[in-house]
Parts: C-alpha cells; structure tokens; sequence
C-alpha cells in the first residue's frame, strides 16, 4: 500500500490540488518539490516502522449563510500526504458497495440515475409539464432524470462533527484494510478531530479538509445507509451528495414514511436528520427553488456567446434581461444562481451589480471570492477597496477564509498609480491590525504579505511591520509567507528575520527555511515546477500569476550556474506575459540578478522604485 509508485500517485495528486485551492501556499509548495523523493521515503519508513505521529492542524474558518462558518483543518503537507493516501485507499476498496446515485465531490463525474423522462407528448396541464420545459436543469441540480408527485429534500444534522471513530473504523472492516493502516488512520482521525477548547476531546468528528481526505471517509460511512434506502425506495428514486439527500415519491404518506426511514437508518450509525431542512417539494416548487427557469436561461446565454468568441454589445443587455426577469430572489438556491450572475459579469465587463456587492457579500459571504474576483477582474480596484473596508468596518468580516480571499483576488487586479499604492496600504494596515481595530488572521496574514511584495512594499516596510510578531508563535502559512517575501526583497532582512524562526514547530516552516538555504549556497542545480501558464477564468487571457512570478524571483537567488542558465531559457516566457507593473518590476529584478539585459524602464513614480530593493 505505501510502495514508493503509490504514494507518488499520491503526491501528484496533492499536488495538483494545493495549486487549485482558494488559499494557496506562498510559494505553492516548491520546496516539497525538489525534496519530494527523499520526502516520500522517508515517510514510508516512518508509517511502516510505526512511529508516523501526526501534528497538531491549524485550523480556519470559511464563511456559510447567517453568521454560520465551517471549522476548516489544514495539516502539514506530510500529514496531509498521509491521510490522503489512507482515504484513497479506502475509497478504492469500497468502490464495488457504491450505489448508482451516492456522490461526494465536484471532482468526479455525477450522472443522474433512473429511466431519461419522455416528456414529448406531455400534456400542458400535467403537474410535470413545467419540470420538462426545463428538463436538462433539472436534471443537472437534482441529479435525478425523472421529474415525482413530491421530492423529498434533507440532510444530515452537523454530519462532520457526528461521525464516531470507532464505529467508522468498525465500517472500514469488510474492505480488508492492512491493521497498520487502520491504526494509522485511527492515529491521525485523533490528532485531526475537531477542538472543544479546554474540554476532554472524544473520538468523535472528522476534520473537514479541502482535500477531499475527509469527505472519502465521511462517503464511504453512508454506503450501507443508501443500501438500506434503496431497498425501500428504488435505486432510481434515491440520490446523496454527500449528506444531502434526495427522494422521489408520489403521495405525501410516502414523503413521510421516507423520512421516517432515513431518520430510523441513520440512528443505527448514530447520525440524525436535519428535520430542519427536510422539505417536500412538488414539481412547481422544484422550478421555483432551484430556479430552474434563471439557470436554464443563463446556460443558454452562456452557450450562445461562448461560440460567439469575444463579448458582443449585446451580450450585456441580454445577460441584464435576465436578471430583470428573475423571480423570487433569495429564496431557495438563489446563492448559487447569484454566483454565475458575478461570473458573467466579468465576460461582459458590465458594473449593475457592483452597487449591491456589499449586500450580496453579507447575505452570502459564501460567494466572497467570487465576488471579489468579478470586480478585481474588470479592473475595478478602488470600487474592490472601499468594499472590503466598508465590510470590514461595519463589522461583516468574521472569517478567515473571507479575508485571505480577498487579497489573493487582489493579485489578480492590473492595480496602477494610486491603486497600486492604495493596495499596499490597505495590506500593510491589515498586517499591523489598523483596519479598523480588526485582528489580522493567520490565512489573511499570509495573503497580505504576498500582496505587501506585488504592490512595490519593501522589505524594511515589512519587517517594520511585524516588529512584535514571535515567529516562533507565529501560524506556519504566515511565516512561510513572510520568509518567502523577504528572501526574495533583501537577504539581510531575511537572515534577521529566519533566525527568528529556528524554534518554529511547524515542520512546513522548517522545510522551506532548508529550501531557501539550498538556493542562496548554490547547491539546488535545477529548478523544476515552479510556475505554469494560467488562464483569467473567465476570460481567456493567460498569465503568470504572482506566486509563480515570487516563485521566479526567489529562485533567481540561485549561484549555481546550470540552474542560472535554465531560468534565463524561462525568463523569455515570463516577459511576453509580463504586462502590468507588477510583473515588469519583478521582471526588471530578476533579469538585473540573472545577468540579461533588463527591459526598457516602465513608468513609475521614484518612490516605488526605491521600495523594490534588489539587494
């Protein structure tokens, strides 16, 4: 199970994830790697040596409707190679137990279960009638390809923070897992569980991850669970994302026998159903609260302007017609609809929505990076600003997750002149805790510091403003940050700041603090995966965003001369991307250390030019 082939697959999996993720690494994790051969068998010998101990997750919050958030785990990335490869092989031996209609991430293909609908010689006035006048969305956000009298909706009650260790470990059983690896998962389900403060913890809880580790297992836990519904209900009536879960009956006495099942089966596995949120739904309230007829029209202008290649004039006045002729907003899915509203907008470069982002980003704080990204993306910088400010100082921002998207949406801005400087501004304000007497958090932290680099900050303005941060105490994605940052700025500083770190426990500290010191002795005599070509989604233009381009600038540090003579083959790439004045003053850097020949000077005022310290 830990061969070196296998767990390869797993790295590159995890891999490709950590790049894809909303909160990224500042660096994306490239000293992982270089490193990751000896990495790996490391690890294989610690797991299967049996003395593999987990640490201790950070922890952040992402935000949900209402003032609600969901507690997010981030482990190491040793940890989190461990867990993913455990959950991986759970997931592979279950896969024969999986019912049709069971699914659990947007990663793998969902295709709707039952007989397709032929609603050709439907008569007007069925009760399926309007079901079948939107059929392929309907299809699409239920998942089912027959139309019921009633749709039976619920889910689980707090499903992450129920399931209990060892009857899911009980479970796991019949796939014939090796004892070690059980143990294994069992050690790390314990050292990830969710915290109750000072309270004695039991061994109930999985850790909700962005890796799909969690959801693997938490998936695999229902299988005997939609055995038991299909046996009452039909495999073709019967679908689960998840723990939300969706069953077609045709009377209402077989609507509540259906909950009375579901409720009965999950408390043999110790779960209860959310009767909150279970509904009964008929065919004109399925249109209506999952706005079949918005998203049906949305598609449809979607595919109409996809072919017609750049946005023509008519494409905003179709797309705001739609949103005129939307009903009962903010009820149902109106969250979701919303979101590809904001997409839209960034193709047809209209701005009717940005006077309501700010109520939009309170009622669905949810829909926080996609918001941001819409007004970043049609160059809107100052209108993004006084956004966030205004949502911070009114007293909106509650989450982690809210705040570091909102500085990583930044980066992608074409930010000039006073934008660029009200960019630093407001990262630097958010480092030192002055916005609005807010206290930064560690993800947001990490982001700012990113952009304190893109925007022109020095290195001195940086460290200046962490001059009370313990480092040693301080949260690993924001040390990282920080570390990378100043190596890439000025190396004294550097040195002034990781001497600070020696004692940090994070083994992701340590790692990179290894890394760097291998680029400034010359040892490392090959860069390898440190950026790639990105598209604007969804625009169609491509670039290097500014982790890659901080990538560059750190590696550009390097004294070995074959690693010197691959990035200046590199360099021409990064050039005919380079078109805003964050790239080109990076750009500008990097050749001066490299050797060539810089670009011809971009216009900037002397004191950004005096905070790119090249030392």
């Amino acid at each position: 199970m830990f061969s070196p082939a296998r767990l390869r697959k797993t790295w590159n999996c995890v891999r490709t994830e950590l790049r894809k993720r909303g909160l990224r690494d500042a660096l994306d994790w490239l000293d992982w790697v270089h490193a990751v051969d000896g990495s790996l068998e490391q690890l294989r010998g610690d797991v299967i040596a049996g003395v593999f101990q987990p640490r201790t997750p950070a922890r952040y919050e992402i935000a949900k409707s209402k003032g609600s958030y969901r507690v997010m785990t981030q482990p190491c990335v040793r940890d989190l190679l461990v867990y993913r490869h455990l959950c991986g092989e759970v997931l592979d031996a279950a896969i024969p137990y999986k019912v049709k209609g069971a699914y659990f991430s947007m990663r793998h293909a969902c295709t709707p279960v039952g007989p397709q609908f032929d609603g050709d010689n439907l008569d007007p006035s069925s009760q399926f009638y309007a079901v079948w006048l939107r059929y392929n969305e309907y299809r699409t956000l239920t998942l089912l390809n027959s139309p019921y009298c009633l749709l039976v909706s619920s889910d689980i009650s707090n499903y992450f923070d129920s399931v209990q260790h060892d009857l899911l470990l009980e479970y796991l059983a019949p796939f014939a897992l090796p004892r070690k690896a059980i143990a294994t998962l069992g050690r790390i389900l314990e050292a990830f569980k969710p915290s109750s403060g000072h309270s004695p913890n039991p061994r109930v809880g999985l850790a909700v991850d962005e890796f799909d580790c969690s959801r693997q297992l938490a998936h695999v836990f229902l299988y005997e669970h939609d055995h038991r519904m299909i046996a009452e209900f039909g495999e073709t009536n019967y679908v689960r994302w998840m723990d939300d879960q969706n069953i077609g009956v045709r009377t209402t006495s077989e609507a509540r026998r259906a909950v009375n099942r579901l409720t009965r089966s999950l408390m043999e596995q110790r779960l209860t159903l959310n009767t909150g949120k279970t509904q009964f739904m008929t065919p004109d309230e399925v249109v209506r609260l999952f706005h079949l007829d918005t998203n049906k029209r949305l598609t449809e202008w979607e595919e109409r302007w996809k072919r017609a290649g750049r946005q023509p004039l008519g494409a905003g006045a179709d797309l705001r017609k739609i949103w005129n002729d939307a009903e009962h907003k903010r009820e149902g899915h109106w969250g979701k609809v919303l979101k590809r509203f904001y997409g839209c907008v960034i193709r047809t470069g209209d701005s009717w929505l940005d006077g309501d982002a700010h109520t939009h980003l309170s009622e669905h704080p949810e829909l926080d990076e996609r918001i941001f990204r819409s007004l970043a993306l049609r160059g809107k910088v100052s209108a993004l600003i006084k956004l966030f400010r205004s949502y911070v100082s009114d007293g909106e921002s509650l989450y982690d997750g809210t705040e570091a998207a909102f500085f990583d949406m930044l980066l992608l801005s074409d930010a000039s002149g006073r934008d660029e400087d009200a960019c630093l501004e407001l990262a630097d304000d958010y480092i030192t805790g002055r916005l609005h007497s807010s206290v930064p958090k560690p993800l947001g932290v990490a982001a700012a510091v990113i952009c304190h680099y893109w925007f022109g900050g020095s290195s001195k303005r940086l460290l200046d403003s962490i001059t009370d941060l313990r480092p040693d105490c301080t949260p690993s994605v924001s040390c990282r940050a920080m570390l990378a940052t100043l190596f890439a700025l000025n190396l004294r500083r550097y040195d002034s700041f990781v001497s600070r770190c020696t004692t940090h426990p994070s083994d992701d500290v340590g790692r990179l603090c290894q890394f760097l010191s291998t680029v400034r002795s010359g040892t490392l005599a090959r860069a390898i995966g440190f950026a790639s070509l990105k598209l604007k989604w969804p625009l169609r233009r491509r670039y290097y965003d500014a982790r890659a381009w901080l990538c560059l600038d750190v590696l550009s540090r390097n004294a070995n001369r074959a690693a010197i003579a691959q990035l200046r083959g590199r360099l021409s790439s990064f050039s005919n991307h380079a078109q805003n004045w964050q790239e080109k003053r990076v750009l500008e850097r990097v050749t001066l250390r490299l050797g060539r020949t810089a670009p011809p000077p971009q216009p900037a005022d002397s004191k950004r030019k005096a905070n790119g310290d090249t030392r």
